[in-house]
């Protein structure tokens, strides 16, 4: 790439190949938690990210750290290999693994969870938004923090539920008759009451994070 130093210019390449195998620029990036726009000037070449955003895209799109930041060795993880973290970073692993989520954790700052969260770690998972239901607050195909520590006694806020086979992000209100009520920012999706203990609704934590604390 003309203007370019060959080690950026190998490693523009590897990000671009990185975004293509994951899908394209904007998933990558929305999962990732940037900005589309900043991606692109990583692959422009006109900045370089930091080593905790490598180590997020790395672990996102599911490629090795080592062979995305220096070209060495395979590029894709295998199933034994371990996720590579700089001191004081943890990793939280999904809530539940399927086609739409990524097998790989996503590391975060042990600190940072402790300050802003303010959440057992332990307790904490990722999830991928499944639909456009809590937009523009939560958009389709976010990864959200979910606190599971808050599924059994849920507070008027945003959580994920499994709905029969369905998983989704839903606003919850407990109202005066004891019923909750399910409601979707985006008036398209209807709402709905459960009671609790309702077989058919299961309430698996609260989204505390997208891209922000909520």
């Amino acid at each position: 790439m003309e203007g370019l130093s060959s080690d950026r210019a190998a490693f523009t390449s590897r990000l671009r190949n990185t975004i293509k195998s994951y899908g394209n620029a904007n998933a990558l990036a929305k999962a990732s938690g940037f900005s589309e726009g900043t991606l692109r000037k990583w692959v422009r070449g006109e900045s370089e990210p930091t080593r905790e955003r490598l180590i997020t895209i790395a672990s996102v799109a599911g490629v090795r750290l080592e062979w995305l930041a220096t070209g060495r060795g395979p590029e894709q993880r295998q199933p034994e290999d371990g996720l590579p973290l700089l001191e004081g970073y943890c990793t939280l692993e999904w809530l539940e693994r399927n086609d739409t989520n990524p097998d790989a954790p996503v590391a975060f700052r042990g600190d940072w969870i402790e300050a802003t969260l303010k959440s057992n770690r332990d307790e904490l998972a990722l999830l991928r938004i499944p639909d456009d239901s809590m937009e523009p607050i939560v958009s389709l195909s976010s990864v959200v923090v979910v606190d599971t520590s808050e599924a059994g006694a849920p507070r008027d806020g945003i959580y994920a539920l499994r709905v029969g086979d369905n998983l989704i992000a839903r606003r919850l209100q407990t109202l005066p008759s004891g019923e909750i009520e399910v409601s979707a920012d985006n008036p398209v999706f209807k709402s709905f009451r459960f009671l609790r203990g309702d077989q058919g609704v299961k309430v698996l934590g609260r989204i505390v994070w997208v891209g922000r604390h909520l």
